[in-house]
């Protein structure tokens, strides 16, 4: 994932280890981050199962369950 860090994508995306994180602006940190994910098919991968073991936290059942204690508190 490369994406800008704006709204909730610094909940989505570890820097580094699912990702990059780019200031708005900055092409030149988003080029860096896209010549790296290129270049290296295990670090492609290395993220991409990263980003699959993250998702488990952002499950339908996660969020009902914070939701319920948000309206409880």
């Amino acid at each position: 994932i490369i994406a800008t860090n704006v709204g909730d994508n610094s909940v989505l995306v570890k820097q580094d280890i699912n990702g990059f994180l780019s200031s708005v602006g900055d092409y030149l940190s988003l080029s860096k981050g896209l010549e790296e994910l290129l270049s290296s098919y295990e670090r492609r991968v290395q993220m991409g199962l990263q980003s699959n073991c993250l998702l488990h936290n952002f499950s339908e059942e996660n969020f009902r369950e914070e939701y319920v204690t948000i309206l409880n508190s």
